[in-house]
């Protein structure tokens, strides 16, 4: 495995904070206004997340992983990670029974709190000042090839069923990326009598990495006529530029897997937006 794309621990928590922020203001907004207490929850979180992240941003991104200032930073963003993990599987079972008015589906919160079980691990190993083990290849593709089909579902969601050419854009990256999905399945099989990373399963990770880039130029394509009021939706800013920064980090991943590849993207570029 190739680690020259291995991201720092700052880096790390740089991502998983923003992302556990941005998922926290995208709850709130779904949420409908007569959900208060849930609403004010969601805000708390908010407020929570912003900050830790500005605790983060008074620690140099050059500290180490066994650095005390990281290791404390790890020790207060962990129990906050925590906490809403279990808010968001709290909504997610109200969304099931019918007990909760959030214009979103279940299955959205299947893959937040997904990536949100990611940053718990890794932060297992963060508040003892040692770095964390990667995840095979199989299980990252796994995670965020959810994510990846998430992200495409829900920006079929947002488009207005005017925009048939963007809409079936759209809907041959779901194909794709589901597609990927079952191939990742049967290869769970294959590893119980292959030793991983073997050619094909590199291959695989290859195609992968080229179906992201296509979709970004789609998200990309989309956003910019976003900005220009040229494309009719029902979305925000903020959510289309979600996809980039999870994009960026799953590449990175991929690349330390794909001898050759440097993605054209760092995760520290992402997250303009003060709250």
């Amino acid at each position: 495995m190739n680690r020259n794309n291995k991201l720092t621990p700052w880096e790390e928590h740089y991502f998983w904070v923003n992302i556990l922020l941005d998922h926290a203001i995208f709850v709130r907004d779904y949420l409908s206004p007569a959900e208060t207490r849930l609403v004010n929850e969601a805000n708390g979180f908010i407020s929570r997340f912003a900050a830790i992240r500005g605790q983060l941003q008074q620690i140099s991104s050059q500290s180490d992983v066994s650095s005390p200032a990281l290791i404390e930073f790890s020790q207060i963003s962990a129990p906050a990670a925590y906490d809403y993990y279990r808010f968001e599987g709290k909504i997610m079972n109200l969304r099931i029974n019918n007990e909760v008015k959030i214009n979103i589906t279940p299955t959205y919160f299947n893959g937040t709190t997904n990536e949100n079980a990611e940053y718990l691990r890794i932060l297992q190993y963060y508040v003892k000042g040692m770095d964390y083990p990667p995840l095979p290849l199989v299980d990252l593709l796994d995670l965020w090839l959810e994510d990846q089909l998430g992200h495409a579902s829900l920006l079929r969601r947002s488009l207005d069923g005017v925009e048939q050419l963007l809409l079936e854009r759209v809907n041959t990256m779901i194909k794709v990326v589901s597609a990927h999905m079952l191939k990742n399945e049967a290869i769970k099989g294959y590893l119980r009598f292959v030793p991983p990373n073997f050619p094909g399963q590199i291959q695989f990770a290859q195609e992968v990495i080229k179906s992201v880039a296509s979709f970004n130029e789609t998200v990309e394509y989309v956003l910019e006529r976003f900005k220009d009021d040229e494309v009719f939706n029902s979305t925000d800013l903020r959510f289309l530029e979600h996809h980039f920064p999870e994009s960026c980090y799953f590449l990175n991943k991929l690349a330390d897997f794909v001898p050759g590849t440097q993605p054209n993207c760092a995760v520290t570029d992402y997250f303009r937006y003060q709250v």
